[in-house]
């Protein structure tokens, strides 16, 4: 046995009564500059570092498109709610407004307006 003295209990190695947790496998072993660090520490969101950086990493994926926003939500380990109160607190545009959603309204609004004018002649 590689690791002589210590026994395993649920996947854990235990030695005269203490734990050992080993890494996870695939994990990636991330080192953060301490000048991200401060400036992550700072803001107002998350209790832990963990959460702070968490949450930081999920807006910066979804500011760049590469997740949705329930993903990044999801990611941050919060409601979606909660994630887009951030990102307007932040003044970051959670929703988008393409062209085609444009064109769409346009579309609606002038069906509804010519819809109020035959129920107004009806009458």
């Amino acid at each position: 046995m590689p690791f002589k003295g210590f026994s395993w209990k649920n996947g854990i190695m235990v030695s005269k009564g203490v734990m050992v947790m080993l890494p996870e496998k695939n994990v990636p072993d991330v080192r953060i500059p301490d000048e991200l660090l401060h400036v992550i520490q700072k803001t107002g969101y998350g209790k832990s570092m963990d959460e702070k950086v968490k949450l930081s990493l999920s807006i910066g994926l979804f500011v760049e498109k590469s997740v949705t926003l329930e993903r990044a939500a999801e990611l941050a380990g919060m409601p979606l709610a909660q994630f887009i109160e951030i990102l307007r607190v932040k003044k970051i545009p959670w929703m988008e407004f393409t062209e085609e959603h444009l064109e769409e309204d346009s579309f609606a609004i002038q069906k509804f307006v010519e819809e109020g004018k035959a129920d107004d002649k009806a009458d």
